[in-house]
């Protein structure tokens, strides 16, 4: 889960801490699919609400290959479907955000960070940044639209209620460490530290790193 590192495949080369993300992930989810079950089984739309809910962050093309190729004209899902997609199998491979991150220049620097959300947030701004001219701020409609014209992009409703859910968010600089600081609550909040206790240090760290770099405060102001 996003506050809990981000833990996309069990089956990846990790340390004891590393472990503890992954099978706290596998547990939430568990969780998440006894909540909607009957029978044994959800829907296949309850299948993408899950998987989006526990800030994984699989790519949306990862979970439609999957229903596609695993799950084809499936009306329902049970639980080791759902375990299958999350650890991975012999005919897919680990996570994409996974592997790019273990293969990056910032994954050999940054222990972990493959298993990262917070690491991962600070370093992607920071490249965004240095990329933009700009090495303490990125106007908030710029940061929009970068994120509605690359990836996995993001269309103006969904960027509007994204900034209402942390903020509001004045149309200034952006804010990451109160974004950052934000999610750390959130992901508090439903219980993603519960049973990994470093975590929650390590997302104020990476949120305190945030503050002393970039400087903008939630109102868009050094």
């Amino acid at each position: 889960m996003g506050g809990a590192g981000g833990m996309g495949m069990l089956g990846a080369k990790s340390d004891k801490k590393l472990e503890a993300k992954a099978a706290k992930s596998l547990e939430w989810m568990d969780n998440a699919f006894k909540m909607y079950s009957e029978g044994g089984k959800i829907t296949v739309d309850e299948f993408k609400i899950i998987i989006h809910a526990s800030g994984m962050r699989f790519l949306q093309r990862e979970l439609d290959d999957y229903l596609k190729t695993e799950l084809a004209d499936a009306k329902y899902v049970e639980w080791p479907d759902v375990k299958s997609f999350i650890q991975g199998n012999a005919n897919r491979p680990q996570a994409y955000l996974l592997t790019e991150w273990e293969k990056s220049p910032s994954g050999k620097d940054t222990p972990g960070v493959a298993y990262d959300t917070y690491a991962q947030l600070f370093l992607s701004f920071k490249l965004l940044l240095d990329s933009n001219g700009d090495a303490e701020k990125i106007e908030t409609m710029s940061l929009q639209c970068v994120l509605s014209s690359c990836g996995e992009e993001i269309d103006q409703e969904e960027f509007d209620e994204f900034l209402k859910l942390i903020g509001p968010i004045n149309k200034g600089p952006f804010p990451l460490a109160h974004f950052m600081k934000s999610y750390q609550e959130f992901s508090d909040k439903v219980g993603l530290f519960d049973g990994v206790p470093d975590e929650k240090d390590n997302a104020q760290t990476w949120v305190d790193r945030a503050k002393e770099t970039f400087r903008v405060t939630k109102g868009g102001k050094h």
